[in-house]
């Protein structure tokens, strides 16, 4: 978060900052955490009015995310 947050306003830079940190998640068997940053990262862009369009990786992430939200306990 540090470095997504040093990199705002430039989008560009925070992708090329935040990438390689997604990409060690699911290298460490964390998709969960890689898709909740790419989650965030979206938020944060459209927050500073830079997110100018969803991503194939973004709609991904938030497709699995959903679906996660199916399998906790309290949904069932």
């Amino acid at each position: 978060m540090t470095k997504l947050t040093a990199a705002l306003p430039d989008a560009n830079a925070v992708y090329a900052a935040t990438d390689p940190l997604i990409t060690a998640w699911r290298s460490f068997n964390e998709p969960v955490m890689a898709d909740g940053m790419i989650d965030n990262r979206r938020h944060i862009l459209s927050g500073f009015n830079v997110h100018d369009a969803w991503r194939d990786q973004e709609i991904g992430a938030v497709a699995r995310l959903l679906k996660q939200c199916q399998k906790l306990p309290w949904r069932s």
